[in-house]
C-alpha cells in the first residue's frame, strides 16, 4: 500500500516518477487521511485514464466534488441544506450530462474561432489594463498576477461585479481547499463558512438576474434564456451550480497553467524571448507547459460495478482517483517525458482539459487567456528571470497543481506597447488573439 501520494508538495514530476517506479498501473491507497475506509484506487497510465474518462457507464462523475477527506461535524454543520453538486454538468452522468451538456454548448462559446472573436477584445483589454498596473514592478508573485487576470477575465464572461472579485477568489480557494487538500479542522470550519457564502453569492446573483430591468449580459443571462417558465428546462438552482463550477474552473486551473508555462518557459534558454513574436511556437510552448505540470493531477470517479483494469479487479461503489497529470508523463506515450521540449510531436495529446463525454468547455477561452499574458509578459519583460528567493513548493492537493507562490525580477521592462487594437478589439497584434 501507498500513501495518498497526491497530498506531497514536492512536485507532480516527483510523485509521477515514484508512482511508475511502483511497476502498478493501478494501486489500492488506504490512509487515514481520506473519506474512503475502504480506500481510493489510483489509475496511473495514460491509455488507462483515457478508457476511464470515455466510459460513463462503469465510472459514474457523481464523485468530482466531494471531499476527499473526512469534513468535521463542525464544518458540516455549514456545509448542511447546500445542494447536492451532482446536478451540474461537472459531476452529472448521462441522460443529465447530455442535456445539461447541450444546453452549455448553445450558450457557451466553445470553439476557437467563436472565442476569439467574442472573448479576444475583453481579454486583451484585461491584459493590456493589468500589464500597465505592473509597469513599475520589479519583483513579481506570478501566482498573483495570473489569478488577478483569470478572476478578471471570467467575472466579466459571467458579468460579475469587478468589486466582488477578492471574496468570490477567496471563497472559492476555500471551496477547493475544503474538497480537495487536507485541512485542519479550523481551516475546514473557515473553509465550510466560505464555501456557504460562494453559493449563496452565486444563487444571488442568478436571481438578480431575473429582476425587472436586470442585465442581459453575461453567460448568466445567456443560460437563463434556456429556463422555462416552472423552471424544469434549466432551474435557478442547476444555473447557480454552474455559475459556481465555472468560477473555479476559470481561475484556479488557468491561473496555475500560466505560472506552469512562465516557470518551463523562463528555466530553459532562449525559449523566452521567441514567445513574444513567434505565435505558433508560443501555443506549442503553453500545450507542452500543459503536458509537464498539468493544472489538474487528479479527478474522481466511482465505480458502479466491479471492473477490472490492468488485471485488477475495483469493487463496486469504489472511489477512483485519475491521475491526470501523470498519465501525461506516461514513458511508453510521451518519450522522455520528464524533459520540457516544445517541439514534441505529442505534446496537444494531454489530459490536461480530459478526454471524452466531459472534457473541458472553457479550453479555448483558457488558452486564449493563458497566452495572450504570457505573450504579453514577455513582450513587457523581456529580461524576466526567476527570483532565487522563490519557493520551490506546491499546495497540498488531490486535484489542482498549483505553486505556493511563483517570484520573478522583472529587469528592464521593454518600450514597446503591450498592444494596438481598434475599437473591435481586432488588430493582428500578438496581444490580441488575432495575430
Amino acid at each position: 500500500m501507498l500513501s495518498l501520494d497526491v497530498f506531497r508538495t514536492d512536485g507532480p514530476l516527483a510523485s509521477a516518477r515514484d508512482l511508475y517506479a511502483s511497476g502498478q498501473k493501478v494501486i489500492h491507497i488506504k490512509d487515514p487521511r481520506i473519506q474512503e475506509p475502504d480506500g481510493i484506487w489510483a489509475v496511473i497510465g495514460y491509455d488507462l485514464v483515457r478508457r476511464v474518462l470515455a466510459d460513463t457507464k462503469q465510472f459514474s462523475n457523481a464523485p468530482v466534488l466531494d471531499a476527499i477527506c473526512p469534513v468535521s461535524a463542525q464544518a458540516g454543520q455549514f456545509l448542511a441544506g447546500l445542494p447536492h453538486g451532482r446536478r451540474s454538468v461537472v459531476a452529472s452522468n448521462p441522460p443529465e450530462h447530455d442535456r445539461m451538456r447541450d444546453i452549455l454548448m448553445k450558450a457557451f462559446p466553445h470553439t476557437r474561432s467563436e472565442v476569439k472573436r467574442i472573448w479576444g477584445p475583453v481579454v486583451a483589454r484585461r491584459v493590456n489594463a493589468l500589464i500597465d498596473e505592473l509597469d513599475n514592478a520589479t519583483r513579481l508573485d506570478l501566482t498573483d498576477v495570473a489569478a488577478r487576470l483569470t478572476v478578471q477575465v471570467i467575472g466579466e464572461v459571467l458579468d460579475l461585479p469587478d468589486e466582488d472579485q477578492h471574496d468570490w477568489r477567496v471563497n472559492v480557494d476555500s471551496f477547493a481547499e475544503l474538497a480537495w487538500s487536507n485541512p485542519d479542522d479550523r481551516a475546514q470550519y473557515a473553509d465550510a463558512k466560505n464555501s456557504k457564502e460562494l453559493w449563496e453569492y452565486v444563487l444571488r446573483q442568478v436571481r438578480q438576474r431575473t429582476l425587472p430591468g436586470a442585465s442581459g449580459k453575461g453567460f448568466i443571462a445567456d443560460l437563463l434564456c434556456y429556463r422555462d417558465r416552472n423552471g424544469n428546462a434549466l432551474s435557478l438552482e442547476q444555473i447557480a451550480l454552474e455559475l459556481l463550477n465555472m468560477l473555479g474552473a476559470g481561475w484556479k486551473t488557468n491561473a496555475a497553467a500560466i505560472c506552469h508555462t512562465i516557470e518551463l518557459a523562463l528555466a530553459e534558454p532562449g525559449i523566452w524571448a521567441r514567445l513574444a513574436v513567434d505565435e505558433q511556437y508560443l501555443e506549442a510552448v503553453v500545450a507542452e507547459a500543459l503536458r509537464m505540470l498539468s493544472p489538474l493531477g487528479g479527478w474522481q470517479r466511482r465505480t458502479t460495478t466491479a471492473v477490472t483494469i490492468a488485471d485488477v479487479t475495483i469493487p463496486a461503489d469504489s472511489r477512483v482517483l485519475l491521475m491526470l497529470g501523470a498519465a501525461n508523463l506516461d514513458p511508453s506515450v510521451f518519450d522522455d517525458p520528464e524533459q520540457f521540449d516544445p517541439e514534441r510531436p505529442k505534446a496537444r495529446a494531454h489530459l490536461a482539459f480530459g478526454f471524452g463525454p466531459h472534457r473541458c468547455l472553457g479550453e479555448q477561452l483558457a488558452l486564449l487567456v493563458i497566452t495572450m499574458l504570457v505573450r504579453a509578459l514577455a513582450r513587457r519583460y523581456p529580461h524576466l528571470q526567476p527570483d532565487p528567493a522563490s519557493p520551490q513548493g506546491y499546495k497540498a492537493s488531490a486535484v489542482v497543481v498549483e505553486r505556493d507562490k511563483l517570484l520573478v525580477t522583472t529587469g528592464t521592462p521593454s518600450g514597446c506597447p503591450v498592444a494596438s487594437t481598434n475599437q473591435a478589439g481586432v488588430s493582428g497584434s500578438p496581444v490580441d488573439g488575432n495575430g
